[in-house]
């Protein structure tokens, strides 16, 4: 969800668009990764992307292999694959494609740079042109990333398969804060000084991050 926009993906294979409480529309879609903007949704699986407008357009993106999607405010979403990350408008045109590994689980953007998450529970920043060199992660969670997420000031939230909520500073490396939740950190929300995160099996927790 995004300010007024609702986006969902149904157990009958549609992905539906409300803004408020009002349908726009639906369109069939097998998602395995959904993500919202205010300009619509996105929807990945194994063959591509589908876009969802909040005008009803419905377009599909033949970016085949999605591992992970993450919205980047009002610019578009990145999309990971098994190869590469790209940056796209919600109009579905491209912006920025560049190589990864082939292992990214989790993506997000950070403004230090683009942040990667990755199966043996490694994170990578890929930084902006302005960025100064970051020091390396003072330790490593060993779990699957499945969300990232920025933070105030340089700091980053991710979210583990075996349900860790960690919180990072990227200048320094180190681990501030660390907590352990039943079920895959998939969802978190950062908003202003206020982090929530949720598994997907329902369990949640709070932190103020002043």
């Amino acid at each position: 969800r995004d300010g007024g926009l609702t986006c969902l993906v149904s157990h009958a294979g549609e992905l539906a668009l409300w803004i408020g409480d009002e349908p726009v529309a639906t369109t069939p879609a097998d998602a395995l990764h959904l993500v919202v903007g205010d300009s619509g949704c996105a929807a990945g699986d194994a063959d591509g992307v589908t876009l969802l407008g909040r005008d009803g357009a419905v377009r599909r993106l033949g970016i085949g292999g999605v591992q992970a999607l993450a919205a980047v405010g009002s610019t578009g979403f990145l999309t990971a694959t098994h190869r590469e990350l790209r940056l796209s408008r919600w109009s579905g045109e491209e912006l920025q494609r560049r190589a990864t590994p082939s292992d990214v689980t989790a993506v997000g953007r950070h403004p230090i740079g683009d942040v990667l998450g990755y199966r043996d529970g490694s994170i990578e920043v890929l930084p902006s042109e302005a960025a100064t060199e970051m020091a390396s992660f003072s330790v490593r969670v060993a779990s699957r990333v499945v969300s990232v997420a920025p933070g105030p000031a340089d700091s980053l939230v991710a979210g583990y398969a075996d349900g860790t909520v960690a919180l990072w500073d990227l200048r320094s490396g180190q681990l501030l804060a660390r907590e352990r939740l039943h079920g895959p950190a998939a969802h978190l929300l950062v908003d202003g000084s206020s982090l929530h995160a949720a598994t997907t099996l329902g369990q949640s927790l709070s932190w103020d991050l002043t």
